[in-house]
């Protein structure tokens, strides 16, 4: 009895036309252009300001958008989640829209307001927008139509409307020194704006940011066959997507996502370019955060103790595009996504997830003959399985299971498993075709401090899962992971403690240690999502097989907020990479950073 679920295949994006230049080269010298991000800055701020100086109306309560996947309203909502204080409450389909997080805190307070700390209840009354953030009282002072709301830098309201408007900056500068004594001087330059709001049950959110980056160690691959013809290569970096690789060192890339939604008493539907994460853990090993935001449209539909979402998105492939000619344009080709998944809360402290995914390219060759988009896949509430066996079975399908559960207040474990493909007979076995993952964690909240999160989390891959015998249908997005981070191949161990006071502190720590065996020269041993099953080296593939290489990290930070969402920062990020071949590398990168209205984002080979 064989049964089939086609694959894809994962890992960090490590290719044979990798460009990985070596990290003993400093820079020639720091990156040019750093005037225009003065005007592009300074273009953001007249705005905003042009819009503070002709408000005269009250500003509304809250704001609007989505929330940040990692950010501090998304994590106290998950430990008054592990609290037991949100029985009935979805809080793991990130990101969770500002209506949703409302919703959250409504019934937080209903419910266990009784039993909120006096600083739980500034919490709650900071997200509420009925406290001022720290900081927005001495801008006030400065210009009484700055931080209107005490919270978003320009805001405006009217009857059944609303718009804020908020700076984003991110910029960092510190020296990567690695264990040959080789220094690197490492820097991250990010200026944008968002915008979000309502017009009815309309709401809204835009963020533009624009971005150059030095990384202590440069990995870009380029567009099609590897080649720089130009001194700036257009390609991809880690969790970038698209990038232009500036004198062989400097990322420059620009990033924009938004999101049109509709919120009613039972359905949300959202419209846009976002990225998610589903699942009750800091990964997913079917929805992640690994890659950059793709095009979606997403339906989450509430009722009972039951979430049902939807989720249909456009991928791009970089895997066959030859470089063009010099002045020339070629489009990327475009793979397709259907999700869905349903969640339950069995009980107050037991919730279940079952979810179902399904790659797919509408490409015609010799290998799938399909020249539009599926149509059948776009039926949210069918088995996606049963369409494409009914098609020919041409596409890439997987299901999954989770659970959470909170064992006492303030200590939850959680699991999930995602099934690729499965041969009962060769079960126990390595062969190829056994692919599969799982992901086991534990949280813990309100030990020691009501703002303290602690989480320990593992997860196991088997090699070649995520991949597929036809490239385009891989599990990624550019040449990053739709799944798990860690890739096929891979055991991974992660460690962190997040201390979020309602203050103007904030600190954080996380440990990660991987080990993954990665294809060696010439070979397919499953460790590379972008090369097709057909080309495996070996029918049996134990754990770890091929080039054995182990990585751990440590990304430390704590800083104060010195305006709202403006936080002054100091960090630490060590790095230490065996691997059987290529030898040693120890980075230690202490750097400083001022972010405005973006959160903590380590540095490094994301």
């Amino acid at each position: 009895m064989t049964f089939t679920l086609h694959h894809a295949q994962l890992g960090p994006s490590i290719a044979p036309d990798l460009i990985d230049l070596p990290p003993t080269r400093p820079p020639s010298d720091l990156p040019v252009r750093m005037h225009t991000p003065l005007r592009f800055l300074s273009v953001v701020f007249l705005l905003a300001l042009a819009l503070v100086s002709i408000m005269t109306q009250p500003v509304s309560a809250q704001t609007d958008g989505v929330l940040f996947i990692d950010g501090p309203a998304q994590r106290f909502l998950e430990r008054q989640k592990t609290l037991g204080r949100l029985p009935n409450t979805f809080v793991s389909n990130r990101p969770l829209s500002a209506y949703e997080m409302q919703a959250a805190l409504d019934s937080l307070t209903a419910n266990y307001g009784d039993e909120l700390s006096a600083e739980e209840e500034r919490w709650v009354a900071r997200l509420r927008n009925e406290e001022p953030q720290p900081g927005a009282g001495l801008a006030q002072s400065i210009w009484g139509r700055l931080y209107p709301n005490g919270r978003d830098m320009a805001a405006v309201t009217g009857d059944g409307y609303a718009l804020q408007v908020n700076p984003l900056l991110y910029a960092s500068v510190g020296q990567a020194r690695f264990s040959d004594s080789t220094n690197v001087t490492t820097w991250r330059n990010t200026r944008g704006v968002r915008a979000s709001g309502h017009i009815g049950p309309i709401f809204f959110e835009s963020r533009l940011t624009e971005n150059q980056e030095r990384p202590s160690q440069v990995q870009f691959v380029s567009q099609g066959d590897g080649r720089i013809l130009d001194e700036a290569a257009q390609g991809t970096a880690p969790g970038l997507g698209n990038v232009l690789l500036q004198d062989q060192e400097v990322y420059d890339y620009f990033t924009a996502t938004g999101v049109v939604g509709f919120r009613s008493r039972f359905f949300e539907v959202r419209f846009g370019r976002d990225q998610n994460s589903w699942g009750f853990g800091r990964e997913s090993l079917n929805v992640s955060d690994a890659a950059s935001a793709y095009d979606q449209l997403q339906i989450r539909t509430n009722v009972w103790r039951l979430e049902y979402t939807n989720l249909f998105a456009r991928y791009t492939e970089l895997n066959r595009i030859r470089t063009p000619q010099r002045g020339g344009n070629t489009a990327y080709p475009s793979r397709y996504g259907a999700h869905h998944r349903l969640a339950m809360h069995v009980t107050d402290r037991f919730q279940l997830e079952v979810f179902e995914s399904i790659r797919f390219a509408p490409q015609t060759d010799s290998i799938v003959n399909r020249s539009n988009f599926e149509l059948g896949y776009l039926n949210p509430v069918i088995f996606y399985r049963a369409v494409e066996r009914d098609i020919g079975s041409p596409d890439n399908a997987m299901l999954g299971i989770g659970g959470s559960w909170i064992a006492i207040d303030g200590a939850r474990f959680y699991g999930q498993f995602l099934l690729d493909e499965l041969r009962v007979s060769e079960i126990g076995s390595g062969w190829w075709g056994n692919k599969w993952g799982w992901i086991l964690g534990a949280d813990i909240a309100g030990v020691g401090s009501d703002h303290l999160s602690l989480q320990a989390e593992v997860a196991r891959l088997r090699p070649f899962l995520y991949n597929h015998f036809y490239t385009p249908n891989a599990y990624v997005h550019y040449r990053d992971p739709l799944g798990h981070p860690a890739g096929p191949n891979a055991y991974d161990v992660t460690l962190s403690a997040q201390f979020d006071p309602p203050s103007r502190w904030q600190a954080g720590l996380t440990t990660r240690w991987t080990q993954r065996g990665r294809n060696p020269a010439g070979e397919n041993i499953g460790a590379d999502p972008t090369l097709s099953s057909r080309t495996r080296s070996r029918g049996y593939v134990d754990m770890l097989s091929g080039v054995l290489e182990t990585q751990w990290t440590v990304d430390a930070h704590a800083g104060a907020e010195i305006l709202p969402q403006l936080f002054v920062e100091a960090a630490l990020r060590v790095e230490s990479t065996d691997d059987e071949v290529l030898g040693t590398t120890r980075i230690v990168q202490p750097y400083v950073l001022l972010r405005w209205g973006l959160p903590f984002d380590a540095p490094g080979l994301r």
